[in-house]
């Protein structure tokens, strides 16, 4: 009597078959002693799922929780599960997380009186600290913190008195009568006086 058997197993699982432990995909011939007496050759036909390995690469932001399997990942690292694959042998996943950092950043920043400094969605004309979100290049959240310091306008009244006749220079003008007048020149700081 001849009887066919076909079975399928998992990796990494073996059968017995006869006096023998199989694992590998093939066809096996093994003759039996049935109850009544006689010879019965059963043939296997044995096939053997394949390993099933695959590899899952993520980049997150700071601040960022992935869930993998029943892990709740918030760091970089290289990390394993095994999942019941649809053929009902287990599937191991690989999943290598990078997680980039976040990123704060401070710039100093000097302007003069009466102009400002366009910061982000925000035009700056006063001395103080400013923040600001920004997506970096790694398309997560950059904090850039702004110290700014406004000079102050600087006004200084001068007097100055001549002889009729004479002249005095005073900027780019040169002066002989009585009056007031005004002149604009570049403070030390870089900025109108």
């Amino acid at each position: 009597l001849d009887i066919v058997k076909d079975l399928t197993i998992c990796y990494g699982d073996s059968v017995l078959f006869g006096s023998r432990m199989l694992g590998t995909t093939g066809d096996y011939t093994e003759l039996f002693t049935a109850q009544n007496g006689c010879d019965s050759t059963v043939k296997l036909s044995l096939v053997v799922n394949p390993e099933n390995i695959s590899t899952i690469d993520s980049t997150v932001c700071a601040g960022s929780v992935v869930t993998f399997g029943a892990q709740q990942l918030t760091a970089t690292g290289d990390y394993n599960e095994v999942f019941r694959g649809l053929n009902g042998c287990d599937s191991t996943v690989k999943f290598s997380l990078t997680v980039n950092p976040f990123v704060k950043t401070i710039v100093d920043s000097v302007v003069c009186a009466g102009t400002g400094v366009r910061f982000g969605t925000q035009f700056l004309t006063e001395t103080g600290d400013y923040k600001e979100v920004f997506t970096a290049r790694n398309g997560c959240d950059s904090t850039v913190q702004l110290v700014l310091l406004v000079q102050p306008e600087n006004t200084q009244q001068l007097d100055s008195t001549i002889c009729y006749g004479s002249s005095v220079q005073f900027g780019t003008q040169i002066l002989t009568a009585n009056g007031n007048y005004t002149e604009v020149f570049t403070a030390v700081n870089g900025c109108d006086s």
